[in-house]
């Protein structure tokens, strides 16, 4: 964005006749001065090189003549140039005697473009004089004022005229080249109204449009370049450019852009109030806080409310799609980010709670998710620990609960002193004691179909079809031989087995008479559903009491018959 001011004033002070008689041997300089303020809002260098051309036209069309020129500049962005300097018979006569009127400047450094011309008026258009005793080959008379009676009678002839006398502290406006009524600019004070004669401020805007297509004040930038913007500049006492608020012709970018600073260093703020009350708070560090002004250093988003501070978000969508928070983390730099290293963090949701004096940095709960291998190109292993802190501690517990890479959920677990990471060995471990069940002695663990391993399980026969009684198993049974041993474990470490001497059977033995109680996994091992064995055992020990019912009816009967015997004799 650039401002540029130019006033400008000859230091060539001679009569036409003089100059005309010193065309060869008198300088023909333009002195002027000017303010530059770069369009990528940096402050200027100490010197700029800037390209002055003068124009016959305002708008379009090729310089009649230009000089390039090194300019000093000082830190509020003012500087001065002698137009014509670098020639040694400096601006030719010739230039304004071919039209020259318009001036134009641009600085060269990338974005900018030349700004509006600016009319070459007064002293420097003495250099073209070529008549004293004329003014541009007319004659004085030419030249005089209308009288005040000739004024008001053409300008009461016109019908657009409201006030042929004028009306004072208004702005007047001519009606043609000779003649001026009121403007719609009112001042009176410093203070400017334009549409109305008590401007509530240095410059009051003042106009009726109920269908929308006015809204009181329009900037246009006629550039189309990625740095041309149009908007406003904002000063501070110290006549210091602070900050500057617009739209980008090129990105379509609208920037509010804070350039305040003391020292050397950006110092500035951006706050978005409604009735006084800051909603909106980007601070000095680039930390955004919503309803707070001082959002803690710590956090890049910093919420304070007095009732809830929850965050929402929706989506709605013909395809799937996410609504939630996604949190992103490397190593490195922005520019150039670096892969992940095994224990790094990769999101975070950590609660705090005040404790009566003040909030801890340290989370009293958390969870989050952090990598659990050293991440390269199709390596991205994670885990996601849970931590909270115990009864009359500060300090949260390491990985409460835990979900680990492979999926297995641990409860209690104990950190992995070569990983880092919390283990788990199977889909779920927990390192304690399990309850289930609702109330009194209810509560039930079953596997995949629903049926009942241990606890109080669901068994009513209103629920169950198709139930027909065990066959004879005693025989079966009774060929099972229960056995001691020892795992395998260095040779299947991915089976996570202990190394301690353990009890139970072998499944081929078990196929062999009950198959039944032996299912095969994807890697072709088998496995024997113990939880089956108990109803095995009743329904052998029913056979057993069967038989021993049997016994004792022969027992008996045979009792009768020597009874019987012992007494006939």
């Amino acid at each position: 964005m650039r401002l540029l001011r130019v006033a400008l004033s000859s230091v060539l002070l001679l009569s036409p006749m003089v100059a005309r008689a010193q065309d060869q041997s008198v300088p023909r300089l333009i002195n002027i001065t000017g303010v530059f303020r770069p369009a990528d809002g940096q402050p200027p260098a100490a010197t700029e090189t800037i390209t002055l051309s003068i124009y016959a036209d305002q708008n379009g069309g090729t310089p009649l003549w230009q000089e390039t020129q090194t300019v000093a500049i000082d830190d509020r962005g003012r500087y001065t140039v002698v137009l014509g300097a670098g020639h040694a018979d400096g601006i030719p006569p010739a230039i304004f005697a071919a039209g020259a009127q318009w001036l134009g400047t641009v600085f060269t450094r990338p974005g900018e473009v030349e700004g509006p011309r600016v009319r070459l008026t007064s002293v420097p258009y003495a250099m073209r004089a070529v008549e004293a005793d004329t003014l541009g080959g007319r004659p004085a008379s030419d030249y005089l004022l209308a009288t005040d009676d000739t004024r008001k009678a053409t300008v009461a002839s016109r019908s657009d005229v409201a006030n042929p006398t004028g009306t004072v502290n208004f702005v007047p406006k001519y009606v043609d080249a000779v003649n001026l009524i009121d403007s719609a600019i009112y001042e009176n004070g410093g203070a400017v109204g334009l549409g109305t004669t008590m401007p509530s401020d240095m410059f009051h805007v003042r106009f009726t449009n109920t269908g929308g297509n006015l809204t009181g004040f329009a900037v246009q930038n006629l550039g189309n370049t990625a740095t041309s913007y149009s908007g406003m500049l904002f000063y501070d006492q110290n006549n210091q450019l602070g900050q500057f608020q617009g739209f980008n012709n090129g990105t379509h970018e609208y920037r509010i852009n804070n350039i305040a600073r003391t020292g050397g260093q950006f110092d500035g703020s951006i706050n978005f109030m409604i009735g006084s009350s800051s909603k909106f708070f980007v601070g000095r560090n680039g930390n955004i806080g919503i309803g707070t002004t001082t959002p803690s250093a710590d956090f890049a988003l910093d919420i304070v409310r007095s009732t809830d501070a929850l965050i929402s978000t929706t989506t709605f969508s013909p395809f799937i799609s996410a609504s939630g928070l996604f949190a992103r983390a490397a190593r490195g730099t922005p520019s150039s980010p670096a892969a992940l290293l095994r224990g790094d963090w990769l999101a975070v949701f950590a609660g705090v709670g005040a404790d009566g004096a003040s909030f801890g940095f340290n989370p009293n709960a958390n969870m989050h998710m952090i990598a659990a291998e050293n991440w390269a190109p199709g390596a991205h292993g994670t885990a996601i620990v849970f931590q909270t802190t115990e009864i009359g501690e500060v300090n949260e517990t390491l990985f409460t609960m835990s979900i680990l890479p492979n999926g297995n959920v641990g409860i209690g677990t104990p950190s992995d002193l070569v990983t880092g990471l919390p283990t788990a060995t199977d889909r779920l471990q927990v390192f304690g004691d399990v309850r289930v069940g609702t109330t009194g002695t209810n509560g039930c663990v079953k596997d995949f179909s629903g049926a009942g391993l241990v606890g109080t399980c669901s068994s009513d026969r209103r629920l169950k079809k198709n139930i027909t009684p065990f066959g004879s198993v005693l025989n079966q049974l009774t060929a099972l031989q229960p056995v001691h041993y020892y795992w395998r474990a260095s040779e299947f470490p991915d089976r996570h087995f202990g190394d301690s001497q353990a009890a139970g059977l072998i499944a081929q033995d078990v196929e062999q008479v009950l198959p039944e109680l032996v299912e095969t996994d994807s890697d072709g091992y088998k496995a024997v559903n113990y939880s089956k064995l108990p109803l095995f055992t009743i329904q052998a020990m029913k056979e057993l009491k069967a038989d021993n019912d049997a016994l004792k009816q022969r027992v008996a009967e045979l009792e009768r018959l020597v009874e019987e015997l012992f007494a006939k004799r």
